[in-house]
């Protein structure tokens, strides 16, 4: 086996590796924004249950709270929005570089260098 096609042996094992760790990074992004979401949901339920505690001035209160409430919860998600488009992009990169080792291979084959298996 030629030298060439060992490095490009190595490098395509060390993308797909890398492919993996962001597939489930991916997946963890993911699921942190599905438990977010579920509390997200289970928090405003409970917090509407206890509007009617509000009277008055208190009324002001919960406006307040409600508000910082929305103001966090947007924040939030525009965080995981960015951390999932963070590792979309990131696992692009690494699918666009795999591709290239493979061609490379492809070249080689053809060229009589190598037999791509």
């Amino acid at each position: 086996m030629s030298d060439k096609w060992e490095e490009l042996n190595r490098k395509e094992q060390l993308l797909m590796e890398q492919e993996a760790d962001l597939v489930r990074e991916e997946a963890k992004v993911e699921r942190l924004e599905e438990d977010y979401i579920d509390h997200l949901f289970k928090t405003n339920h409970l917090f509407r249950e206890t509007q009617q505690l509000f009277h008055g001035t208190e009324a002001q209160l919960y406006e307040e709270i409600s508000q910082k409430i929305h103001e966090d919860s947007r924040k939030m998600e525009e965080s995981l929005g960015a951390m999932q488009k963070k590792v979309r992009d990131r696992r692009k990169i690494v699918q666009s570089q795999l591709d290239e080792v493979y061609e490379e291979k492809q070249k080689l084959s053809r060229d009589g260098e190598e037999k791509m298996p």
